[in-house]
């Protein structure tokens, strides 16, 4: 998102230079779409009730799922043992010794 926000101040700066236009959107985006985010899972933080702390458990849940997702998906799966040395058939992967 930032990025289109980048690109769309640039090509239509309006008054500014084009760099500055680009760099003031995607900070602009930056803050209007994270400050909000943070703003909230930090004051739940701050408090010690068990709703808040039920909610901060369940974001950090996700959190964590979204990363090992990604982990998963761009390491491709576990593989028992590596492939025969100069083997150009076999693609690259993660292995466990």
């Amino acid at each position: 998102m930032q990025f289109v926000a980048f690109l769309g101040a640039y090509r239509d700066p309006g008054n500014l230079n084009p760099w500055a236009a680009a760099l003031l959107g995607a900070l602009l985006t930056s803050r209007v779409t994270f400050v909000l985010c943070f703003l909230i899972i930090f004051l739940c933080a701050l408090t010690s009730s068990v709703p808040h702390r039920l909610a901060l458990t369940g974001i950090t849940a996700a959190v964590v799922g979204v990363i090992a997702n990604l982990a998963l998906y761009f390491c491709g799966p576990p593989k028992a043992e590596p492939p025969a040395r100069g083997d150009p058939t076999q693609d690259q992967g993660v292995y466990f010794a």
